[in-house]
């Protein structure tokens, strides 16, 4: 239902807008990242299974490598996609909290509890960037072997 704002109506629909865009958005963002990870690791699982079942002998051994490689993608791609999620949860989590309670607001009593869960939540959205250069670097020896060469590379 659209109306004009005025005066009266101007609490309830900035609280209504907060509660769609940061309650509906992050869910549904959030979904959508976890339908593409499920998606991505049951597709390169069956790729892994259907090579290995091609190979035979000699190439059987690379099949092998193969699905152990692909394996490790879908780990690092569901660690970097959990941690998004588990980090990016607070931050979530308080917003529709403010949408939904105006004692939580600026001009609310539990103002201060606000801005402290604010904080913490930018914290882990920091700690989300932050961990992805690590877990690359941990589970992707192609990434391991880049920044090795990048950083040890000398200059004459």
């Amino acid at each position: 239902m659209l109306r004009v704002i005025t005066k009266e109506h101007y609490n309830e629909a900035i609280s209504s807008g907060y509660f769609y865009s940061d309650f509906f958005v992050p869910c549904f963002t959030f979904s959508i990242l976890i339908s593409c990870t499920i998606t991505t690791s049951i597709h390169l699982n069956k790729n892994a299974r259907w090579r290995t079942s091609l190979a035979s002998g000699i190439v059987e051994a690379s099949g092998n490598k193969a699905s152990r490689k692909e394996l490790k993608v879908v780990r690092m791609l569901t660690v970097v996609s959990t941690m998004f999620i588990v980090c990016l949860i607070p931050l979530s989590a308080v917003t529709t909290a403010v949408a939904i309670r105006n004692d939580l607001g600026i001009e609310g009593p539990y103002f201060n509890i606000t801005r402290i869960v604010y904080n913490f939540s930018f914290l882990m959205e920091t700690v989300s960037s932050s961990m992805n250069p690590l877990v690359y670097y941990k589970m992707s020896s192609k990434y391991r072997k880049g920044i090795l060469r990048l950083f040890t590379h000398t200059r004459e």
